[in-house]
């Protein structure tokens, strides 16, 4: 059983090998922002994963639901609804921070 990151990375060689005349053009093209960004969030869900931290998530959801598939559905919708709301404001805010910037510089 091989692991994804393996897989991944023996791939990405044999496009690389495949098209090496197009290497340089290819390597410039990586949206490199969005690939460390990718490596960092993959990198801390390994590690609450790793520690137990999921797990101790995962019963204590389990714990305060009892169970229960639609309340931990509801609890799910009230969390997405509260950080829908936070980016919002903070988009928000940061737009009305450009303004007053510009307006009042």
């Amino acid at each position: 059983h091989l692991p994804v990151s393996f897989i991944g990375a023996v791939i990405a060689i044999i496009t690389l090998l495949v098209f090496f005349k197009d290497a340089p053009t290819l390597l410039k093209k990586v949206d490199y922002k969005t690939l460390l960004f990718f490596v960092g969030l993959f990198m801390v869900v390994g590690g609450l994963e790793q520690t137990g931290i999921l797990v101790k998530i995962a019963h204590f959801i389990e714990k305060v639901s009892g169970g229960n598939l639609m309340f931990i559905l509801l609890l799910f919708l009230l969390w997405l609804l509260l950080l829908y709301g936070y980016l919002h404001l903070q988009v928000h805010l940061l737009i009305i921070y450009r303004l007053r910037q510009q307006w009042f510089p």
